[in-house]
C-alpha cells in the first residue's frame, strides 16, 4: 500500500516501507529519491538526485549508494556503487562502477577518475584531474591524474604523478617518484626506478647507469 509522506522528519514523498519516490533528506530509499543537500544518509537503492553540496569534513560518512547519483555541483557517498555524475566534482570512499565529473573525481578506493580519495577502480573522468591513493582501471584526467600507485591505462593533459606506476600512462609529463613498469610517453618521462620502457623528448631512469640515465627519445631498464 502506498501513502503520501513519509517516516523521516524534513522529507515526504510516494512512499511505503521506503519504496517509492522520496523528497527531502530521508535517510534512506528504494526507488527514486531527489533533494536539495545530502546529509547522513545512510542508504540509497536506486537513482539519487541531488543539488547542492553539504557542508562539512564528512557529512554523509555511511551513506552506501546503489545505483545513479547524479549532482548539480557535487555528489558525496560513502560507498558508490553504480554510476556517479557530477556537474562538478564526485567525493566517495569507495567507488564502484563509472564516474565522471567536470573538474574532479575523488575517492579513497576506486574499482571498475579531484577532490581526492584512496582507491580507485574502473572508468573515471575528471575535467581538470583525478586523485586517489590506490587506482587501478583506465583513468583521463584533462590536467593531472595523480595518487600513490596507479596500475592500468593513464592519459592527462599535463601531468601524471604516482610513487608507484603500472601500465600504459601517456602525458607532457609522467614522473614516477619511485617505481615505473610498463610503458610511458611524454615529452618528459621520470622514474627513480625504471622496470619498462619510456618514450619522449627526455627520459630519466634512475636506476641506469651514468649518462644511460638521461636519454633521449627511448629508454629502458628490465
Amino acid at each position: 500500500m502506498l501513502a503520501y509522506g513519509s517516516a523521516y522528519a524534513g522529507s515526504f514523498g510516494l512512499t511505503s516501507n521506503d519504496y517509492g519516490i522520496s523528497f527531502g533528506n530521508a535517510p534512506v530509499g528504494h526507488g527514486l529519491r531527489i533533494n536539495v543537500v545530502d546529509r547522513n544518509v545512510e542508504r540509497v537503492d536506486g537513482i539519487n538526485l541531488t543539488f547542492w553540496v553539504p557542508k562539512g569534513k564528512d557529512p554523509n560518512p555511511r551513506f552506501e549508494m546503489n545505483g545513479p547519483a547524479v549532482g548539480l555541483i557535487a555528489p558525496w557517498v560513502h560507498k558508490l556503487q553504480g554510476v556517479g555524475v557530477g556537474g562538478i566534482g564526485l567525493a566517495a570512499d569507495d567507488i564502484t562502477g563509472l564516474a565522471v565529473a567536470g573538474l574532479g573525481i575523488g575517492t579513497d578506493r576506486m574499482t571498475g577518475v579531484s577532490i581526492g580519495g584512496d582507491h580507485l577502480t574502473e572508468l573515471y573522468v575528471g575535467g581538470l584531474g583525478v586523485g586517489g591513493d590506490h587506482l587501478t582501471g583506465l583513468f583521463i584526467g584533462g590536467l593531472g591524474v595523480g595518487g600513490d600507485e596507479i596500475t592500468g591505462a593513464t592519459i592527462a593533459g599535463l601531468l601524471i604523478r604516482a610513487d608507484e606506476l603500472q601500465g600504459v600512462h601517456i602525458a607532457p609529463w609522467v614522473n614516477a617518484l619511485h617505481e615505473s613498469r610498463g610503458v610511458s610517453i611524454a615529452v618528459f618521462n621520470y622514474s627513480n626506478e625504471l622496470h619498462g620502457v619510456q618514450l619522449g623528448v627526455l627520459n630519466w631512469a634512475g636506476n641506469n647507469k651514468g649518462i644511460l640515465k638521461l636519454l633521449p627519445l627511448v629508454n629502458y631498464h628490465r
